[in-house]
């Protein structure tokens, strides 16, 4: 686990979230059997002495990260004990469907940062569609919330997950994630905030997702049934999106104004 999660896993996670040692071990484990962890760590050692150890080690602390944000969602959307078998055969299989798909799924901001950070490796040497895999790491963590609103709906995780991208690339959510990322962490209290802001943010994109699922024809592109919600409030979605662009214009994260973004995205909520 110390070598996989890092030293400071335990006493950071446990101060966030109040999970036991315990628990923190049950969520990382299966968090790294739902995204493949073990596999794309054997593939990126094995590039020993063909890529820079520096862009080694950015590929495995890509993973390692989404990991960590893995096992905090688990410990707060699943009640303890975590039913480790249960929960891997639930969410592996369509996370992975997904995520072999994204490429062809996002747009705009997301997927240029994509292309950037693909780039960014297959530029030192490492194999396309290893780095491809890397790349797609920084936005999978949405796929959790995916597969549940997918599963509770009836519906297939690619279908959602191209409503989901389509809608935050309309509401320049990416841009307001970005912001997020970039919050202080000097203390514990700023680690938490961060985190609670970040969550909180993505539980409405996951809730907004459904709502456009739910009142939307089907047989529509994502990006038309994306609209056609817009339609339906055109006035508080431009409203909404005008002020989160110009919340996001500003280069320094402050809590205060990214609080306001999450509330203006909670305020589009039915």
């Amino acid at each position: 686990l110390v070598n996989g999660a890092g030293m400071t896993f335990w006493p950071r996670l446990a101060g966030e979230t109040g999970a036991s040692p315990a628990e923190l071990t049950r969520a990382n484990f299966v968090a790294r059997e739902i995204f493949g962890s073990l596999q794309l760590r054997e593939e990126i050692a094995a590039l020993d002495n063909q890529v820079p150890a520096e862009r080694q080690t950015r590929m495995r602390i890509e993973m390692r990260t989404l990991v960590e944000r893995a096992s905090r969602w688990l410990v707060t959307n699943r009640r303890p004990p975590l039913d480790s078998s249960a929960t891997v055969a639930f969410f592996r299989g369509p996370v992975q469907r997904v995520m072999a798909e994204l490429p062809s799924i996002m747009s705009g901001r997301e997927l240029d940062d994509y292309r950037a950070r693909e780039k960014r490796m297959t530029d030192a040497g490492v194999p396309a569609d290893l780095a491809s895999r890397v790349a797609v790491l920084a936005s999978a963590y949405a796929l959790l919330g995916i597969v549940e609103t997918a599963d509770r709906l009836g519906l297939d995780p690619i279908d959602v997950a191209r409503v989901h991208f389509a809608l935050g690339e309309r509401l320049g959510l990416p841009a307001l994630v970005e912001r997020i990322f970039a919050l202080p962490r000097d203390d514990r209290w700023q680690t938490m905030a961060r985190a609670a802001v970040r969550d909180d943010l993505y539980g409405v994109h996951q809730q907004l997702t459904a709502q456009v699922l739910e009142s939307t024809d089907a047989a529509d592109s994502a990006p038309a049934r994306v609209a056609a919600w817009e339609d339906a409030d055109e006035d508080l979605v431009a409203r909404s999106a005008s002020t989160l662009e110009e919340i996001c214009r500003e280069e320094s994260a402050e809590l205060a104004r990214l609080s306001v973004g999450l509330r203006v995205v909670r305020g589009l909520l039915s």
